[in-house]
């Protein structure tokens, strides 16, 4: 009788402890200003795998929408800065998205096109560059995904369209 007292506490222990270690999430906290209890799966190069309490279905976001993760053991891993853009003076804030998958958890705002023509296709690009940028600030968009672009080597033309992202 003893050994099965001692058994159904230490099942009764297990269990308390296990459902507590269970119920432990991990607080993901956007520049939108959300924050969200889930589980952090992976952290990822451009993006960050999770899925919410008791769901086993997984969200993938950019790590460009989130500021910080406190995870359930207390330590706190800070992600990205938030970029703050007022207007068309803070075009040189604006960010273009590396690869494509930047741009999962960021809402779309606007389409820019640019074009620009000079003696030289370095020229040209910067100033295309400049336009895009300038644009997507007057729009309030933080971020850019180059849908296409050309470049002319001989006629120095160059040519944009992007997206602007933003929170």
């Amino acid at each position: 009788m003893k050994r099965i007292t001692q058994a159904f506490f230490a099942l009764l222990l297990t269990v308390a402890f296990g459902s507590s270690a269970a119920a432990q999430t991990d607080k993901l906290y956007k520049h939108n200003g959300e924050t969200a209890n889930v589980k952090i799966i992976k952290v990822g190069e451009f993006n960050i795998t999770y899925s919410y309490a008791g769901e086993t279905a997984t969200e993938i976001i950019s790590k460009y929408a989130v500021a910080k993760i406190e995870y359930a053991s207390g330590r706190t891993e800070d992600i990205t800065e938030k970029i703050t853009v007022h207007g068309k003076d803070d075009w040189e804030k604006v960010t273009f998205l590396e690869d494509k998958a930047c741009i999962v958890g960021l809402k779309k705002v606007a389409e820019v096109n640019a074009w620009s023509y000079g003696w030289t296709t370095g020229n040209s690009d910067k100033r295309t560059t400049k336009k895009v940028k300038t644009a997507a600030a007057e729009k309030g968009g933080q971020f850019m995904f180059i849908a296409s672009e050309k470049n002319s080597e001989f006629s120095g033309e160059a040519m944009k369209r992007v997206a602007v992202y933003t929170y």
